[in-house]
């Protein structure tokens, strides 16, 4: 009997060593897998994410003909020199003649933002490009302008028309089948970022 006791006491001492020495190995095993399971997820939520990006990229890529017309529709910065020749070719391609700018202002957008989000954004603020441009030539030419410009990537705004016919000693004796030239006074509006 006291063979059979000191056989079991050996062995359950043997058991707590080796439950000592083995449970915190064992807590060690268990730490190390969660941190691995815990990186694989990071690693499998950043590949989604990367390949979303990639998606993205495709997108942008595919549609740069869109974000073209955007970035010409409203360009990142007021550029009045732009606009002026612009409208110059346009009305030299029209048949009109341009005669003179004036009022030339580049000022934000008032009621775009509200006045906080202004300060955080100043840089997304829409301004506004105002100018008038006394113009000569035949109605029809000026429809061609209108045209021309209505066709054009940039988002303008035509404000006011006045169309005044320009009386000369020549244009007095014409025939009323002949055209006229008129004098025409429009202004414009354009916007950018």
């Amino acid at each position: 009997m006291a063979r059979g006791f000191i056989a079991l006491f050996i062995f359950v001492v043997g058991l707590i060593v080796l439950g000592l020495l083995v449970w915190p190995k064992f807590q060690e095993f268990r730490n190390f897998s969660k941190q691995v399971q815990n990186i694989q997820t990071t690693l499998e939520q950043r590949e989604q994410y990367f390949s979303q990006l990639s998606q993205v990229l495709k997108n942008l890529e595919r549609d740069t003909q869109t974000l073209q017309k955007f970035d010409q529709a409203l360009p990142n910065k007021p550029d009045p020199d732009r606009l002026i020749y612009f409208l110059a070719s346009a009305t030299k391609n029209s048949g009109m003649i341009l005669t003179e700018i004036e009022n030339l202002s580049a000022a934000p957008l008032q009621g775009s933002l509200s006045s906080q989000q202004s300060k955080v954004n100043n840089q997304f603020q829409l301004k506004e490009i105002k100018f008038s441009a006394k113009l000569s030539g035949t109605y029809p030419s000026f429809k061609n302008l209108l045209k021309e410009i209505e066709s054009s990537g940039r988002l303008f705004e035509i404000e006011r028309v006045s169309i005044l016919p320009s009386f000369t000693s020549e244009n007095l004796f014409t025939s009323p089948q002949t055209t006229q030239t008129l004098k025409f006074e429009i202004e414009i509006k354009a916007y950018s970022y």
